[in-house]
């Protein structure tokens, strides 16, 4: 009985989507599977993020459909008639003050208050902060041993946005209880969107409201030191945020709104962020030559001995191997998998119906390793980035998205990660403790086991 049940509630959750097929009722939607009732695939998708997408892209092609986190999902390669959307967790965690939510002429507005938080001028006060951060954390990393890799990057991005995106006066024990609070709510960002007792969305909206409490009370005592003239500028440096209050004026942001754009920052300037560096940890380990041609571009410039803040916009600018080492891991590994858009007007495709409502999301990830521009897509190498031109890249290489929408932090995130490959490669050498890396790509790719390492001090040779 329960099994005929079952396929009953399946047949009817089937019968439903396949009823939204509007003006266009003999036009088929594309192959795949809604999945049980309510909740699809989602626990497929959640257990296996790569395999879910790869396994079905060779059974299904490049057009399929799912249901994933609460809503139909077409994968697919198309831009058109769609606008960005985000999982209905992801959208209520992050806040409707966030730019992730806003649309239209409110989207113009908040992106164009904070784009002077990441101006020219800007990344040349954060690259400070940025060496600062590092250089502290590799000699931790160096007085311990063994460390969590994963876990210490996750750290190293935290403390970098908590300073140099908001600005953010903590003692260490304060930045540590916020970074507890922010793991639960990183932890239940992609979950079941329903508030029942014990389900993670819940404690991920409880997390939510202790986050901005603590974010309320440090804007407002931020609001307080600059109106007073105690503010960042006695430290040498603006923050982000800093620098989006002394620009309030035709693009204003009302304190709620500041509020979820601190935490949107926060998630945007840690997670991702993270996962990045730690597979700069995990190439340069399993590739001793392009550490090798890194020493050789630091020696070559005069930066082969770490010093403290001796980083420029200009040095790392004329570094461009490393600069290809950070574009080749983002290539081979990027932060995040895939992109998400709502389809604002039905229309069709490889004639299959794409319904109006619905959600299409297409891999980034899949999309850079089979991409035809690129020369043995799955081999590890820095050097396809040196004087050569791509053409069409935007297209093959999106780690930051595009159009509109492309990530506001892609240079921020870019410098940090160039920052991130000179440090490690010039002051320190590490080693896996484990013999291999397994990795699990949801939300974001990270190692199984946390990447246990052993990190040493690098000799001088002076």
């Amino acid at each position: 009985m329960p099994a005929i049940l079952l396929i009953v509630c399946c047949t009817l959750w089937n019968v439903y989507h396949y009823s939204s097929r509007g003006r266009w009722p003999n036009l088929l939607l594309p192959p795949g599977s809604m999945g049980l009732p309510i909740i699809g695939e989602t626990l497929l998708f959640m257990c296996g993020k790569k395999q879910f997408f790869e396994s079905r892209f060779k059974q299904h092609g490049e057009v399929y459909k799912t249901h994933i986190l609460g809503s139909p999902i077409i994968l697919m390669n198309e831009n058109n008639l769609v606008t960005v959307f985000w999982p209905e967790s992801v959208r209520h965690l992050l806040g409707k003050g966030s730019l992730t939510n806003s649309v239209g002429e409110l989207h113009r507005t908040k992106r164009m208050a904070l784009q002077k938080a990441f101006s020219h001028t800007a990344m040349s006060d954060y690259i400070s902060i940025m060496q600062k951060v590092v250089q502290t954390c590799i000699k931790s990393w160096c007085s311990q041993e063994i460390v969590f890799g994963y876990q210490e990057c996750k750290n190293m991005s935290f403390a970098l946005a908590v300073e140099a995106l908001l600005g953010f006066s903590l003692t260490p024990k304060e930045q540590r209880n916020l970074l507890d609070v922010y793991r639960v709510f990183e932890n239940n960002l992609f979950s079941f969107p329903r508030q029942y007792p014990g389900f993670g969305f819940t404690k991920g909206m409880e997390a939510r409201k202790t986050l901005l409490a603590n974010i309320k009370e440090c804007l407002e005592l931020k609001m307080h030191k600059m109106n007073s003239n105690e503010g960042s500028a006695q430290h040498g440096f603006k923050d982000a945020m800093s620098r989006l209050l002394d620009n309030q004026g035709e693009h204003s942001v009302h304190l709620p709104d500041l509020m979820d754009l601190c935490l949107e920052l926060l998630f945007a300037g840690h997670v991702t962020t993270a996962s990045a560096a730690t597979s700069i940890l995990i190439y340069l380990n399993q590739h001793s030559e392009v550490v090798t041609k890194v020493q050789a571009e630091l020696e070559e410039h005069g930066l082969a001995q770490s010093q403290e803040l001796d980083l420029t916009l200009a040095n790392l600018g004329h570094l461009r191997y490393v600069n290809g080492v950070v574009k080749e891991v983002l290539r081979l590994s990027p932060p995040v998998g895939a992109g998400y858009r709502t389809v604002l007007k039905s229309f069709t495709l490889n004639n299959y119906h794409i319904p109006a409502g619905w959600t299409i999301a297409y891999s980034i990830r899949e999309t850079q390793q089979t991409s035809n521009i690129f020369e043995d897509t799955n081999k590890f190498n820095p050097d396809r980035w040196i004087d050569h031109k791509y053409p069409d890249e935007k297209f093959h290489f999106l780690p930051f998205g595009g159009g509109p929408r492309l990530c506001l932090g892609k240079e921020f995130a870019m410098m940090f990660l160039r920052v991130f490959v000179v440090e490690i490669v010039r002051s320190c050498s590490w080693e896996l403790v484990e013999g291999s890396v397994k990795m699990s790509y949801f939300p974001v790719p990270h190692p199984k086991d946390g990447l246990p390492l052993r990190f040493s001090e690098r000799v001088s040779s002076t």
